[in-house]
C-alpha cells in the first residue's frame, strides 16, 4: 500500500504532467525520484519532525502546509486528501484507503515520507506552480488541489 499511496503522494488529482497553464509560474521544480530497492536513500532528507538527516533543523516549506486534494484519476480508491504541517507530520486519507499517517522531510525539490509503521522512507519529486485557479501541487507530476477532498 505504501507504493500505491506514494505513486499516491503521486496519486490524487490528476495525471497530467504538463503545466496548469501558459501563466504558470514554478515555486519549486521537480522531477521524478525513489529511494532504491532497499528502500534506502542517501539524499540526507530525514522524514520525521526537525531533522534533515545532518543533525540541523529542516524547516517545511510554508507553501507545503496545509491538506491537498488530488492523485490519480485511474485509481479505484479515486483521489486522496494529503496534510502536510509545520512539525513535519503527514497524513493521508480516502474513504475506501482509510488513514494513513507518518512524518516528512523536504530539501530543495526532494520529498521523503516515512509511514508509521514502515522502515523505510518513500522519496518523491515535488514542485509548487500558481495558475489561474490557485496553487497546483505536483507529486511526482501528479496534480493537488488546496483543500480536502471530503469538502
Amino acid at each position: 500500500m505504501t507504493l500505491a499511496l506514494l505513486s499516491g503522494l503521486g496519486a490524487c488529482g490528476s495525471d497530467d504532467s504538463g503545466t496548469a497553464d501558459s501563466g504558470t509560474s514554478a515555486r519549486n521544480q521537480g522531477g521524478s525520484s525513489r529511494a532504491d530497492a532497499s528502500g534506502s536513500s542517501n539524499s540526507g532528507i530525514t522524514a520525521r519532525s526537525g531533522g534533515n538527516g545532518n543533525g540541523e533543523p529542516s524547516p517545511v516549506p510554508e507553501v507545503l502546509i496545509g491538506e491537498w486534494c488530488g492523485g490519480s484519476n485511474h485509481t479505484p480508491e479515486g483521489h486522496w486528501t494529503y496534510s502536510f504541517s509545520r512539525s513535519g507530520k503527514f497524513m493521508a486519507r480516502n474513504p475506501i484507503g482509510g488513514v494513513r499517517s507518518g512524518f516528512f522531510g523536504t530539501s530543495g525539490n526532494t520529498m521523503a515520507v516515512k509511514f508509521e509503521g514502515q522502515s523505510d522512507s518513500v522519496m518523491s519529486k515535488w514542485r509548487v506552480e500558481n495558475s489561474s485557479v490557485g496553487e497546483i501541487l505536483f507529486i511526482n507530476e501528479f496534480s493537488y488541489v488546496r483543500g480536502s477532498c471530503e469538502s
